[in-house]
């Protein structure tokens, strides 16, 4: 877990599902998503291994977002 100010913060404002670790994980989805490279992923995380900031990284399958943002048009 990180440091205890975070883990504090993720337990008062989010869902119990949500915590540090899982929180590292969208940050690396959403900035791979906006086009930042791998390599400049895995520094910001602190990883040494290009192969562990891949593990991170979540793609999405576009297909499907598109379906599911159909579900709440109007």
């Amino acid at each position: 877990e990180g440091p205890l100010h975070w883990t504090l913060l993720a337990k008062l404002l989010w869902p119990p599902l949500c915590t540090p670790h899982v929180l590292r994980h969208t940050t690396a989805t959403t900035l791979n998503s906006k086009g930042v490279p791998l390599a400049t992923v895995g520094k910001i995380l602190g990883h040494r291994s290009l192969a562990t900031s891949l593990k991170y990284i979540h793609h999405e399958d576009q297909a499907l977002v598109a379906a599911a943002r159909l579900l709440g048009a109007k």
